[in-house]
C-alpha cells in the first residue's frame, strides 16, 4: 500500500516548481517535510492526507461515516471516482427469497428519501449525503443477495 509521504514526494517532483507552496500556502521546508521518506530522513511532520484519513476515522468511529464516504466521494470527482466498499458483503439470511426482501427494503428506503429530498424541488448537500448512502445500503443488499444465490 502506497504511503502518504510517497504521494507527496511524487507531487513535489513532477508538478511545476513551487505548486505545493501555492496549494497549501505553506513553507518549501514543510511540504519537503511532508514528502520526506521517514525511514532516511532525520525529520518529518503530519502531512495533510494523515490528518485527512485520521479525521475520516474518527467521523466514522462518532457515528457520521455517511459524511466520511461523502468526502472520499469529494476527494475522488476529480478522478471520476467515489467511495467504495473493498469487501462485498455476505449474506445475513443465507436464502435468497430472503435477501430479495432485504433489497426491495432498501430499494424503497432509497426512493423515499429521495421523494423526500425533492418535495421542495431542491437536494441539499445533507440530503445528497443521505441519499449516497441509501444508495450504498441498496448496493450491499444486493451483494448479500449475490453471496446467497452463491454467484
Amino acid at each position: 500500500m502506497i504511503e502518504s509521504w510517497q504521494i507527496y514526494h511524487v507531487a513535489l517532483k513532477k508538478l511545476p516548481a513551487g505548486a505545493l507552496q501555492r496549494i497549501y500556502r505553506r513553507s518549501c521546508r514543510l511540504v519537503n517535510y511532508w514528502a520526506a521518506d521517514p525511514r532516511y530522513a532525520d525529520e518529518t511532520k503530519r502531512n495533510p492526507l494523515d490528518r485527512i484519513r485520521q479525521m475520516l476515522a474518527d467521523l466514522d468511529t462518532a457515528g457520521y461515516g455517511d459524511y466520511a464516504r461523502a468526502a472520499i466521494d469529494y476527494l475522488a470527482a476529480p478522478l471520476g471516482g467515489e467511495f467504495c466498499e473493498i469487501n462485498t458483503q455476505r449474506s445475513d439470511k443465507n436464502c435468497v427469497d430472503g435477501e430479495v426482501a432485504d433489497c426491495m427494503v432498501a430499494l424503497g428506503k432509497l426512493a423515499d428519501e429521495i421523494r423526500f429530498a425533492l418535495s421542495d424541488d431542491h437536494i441539499d448537500p445533507a440530503e445528497r449525503i443521505r441519499i449516497k448512502e441509501y444508495s450504498r445500503r441498496v448496493i450491499g443488499e444486493v451483494e448479500q443477495l449475490l453471496d446467497a444465490a452463491g454467484a
